[in-house]
């Protein structure tokens, strides 16, 4: 991750000058993943997944807890942190237990007390703000 545009701008540069250096002098061609699990490529170097296969095989289509879909939604939140949001998954897991313990509560002074009271962060030291909750 760069500060800013312009250490974008100097990683994406440097980089590009690398990949020309190394293949300068090579004839690449293309393969398919599945030609690469088969052992039918020899050099890795001058072979390379089309961008169709790349894009594929680096996608992240991994299929998300529903602790971490929660998470998720809470980050939608304006002013909920990660943390916060860790904080609120860690202590209900799921959305309905959540809202189970809202509404469990009798008064408003309860439920924002329900989130208030949450530690936050690495030394648990710091709460979720009124202002947020």
């Amino acid at each position: 991750k760069t500060r800013d545009q312009k250490g974008s701008i100097e990683f994406l540069t440097l980089f590009t000058r690398i990949l020309q250096k190394k293949y300068q002098n090579v004839t690449l061609h293309s393969c398919t993943q599945a030609d690469i699990t088969n052992g039918l490529v020899k050099d890795r170097d001058s072979c390379l997944l089309t961008f169709q296969q790349l894009n594929a095989s680096s996608r992240k289509n991994r299929k998300m807890t529903l602790k971490e879909i929660f998470a998720k939604m809470l980050l939608k939140l304006k002013g909920l942190s990660v943390e916060m949001a860790q904080a609120i998954v860690d202590e209900y897991e799921t959305p309905t237990r959540f809202r189970d313990a809202l509404l469990g509560c009798d008064s408003l002074k309860e439920k924002l007390a329900l989130i208030q009271e949450l530690s936050v962060g690495l030394n648990s030291k710091r709460k979720i703000p009124k202002t947020i909750c």
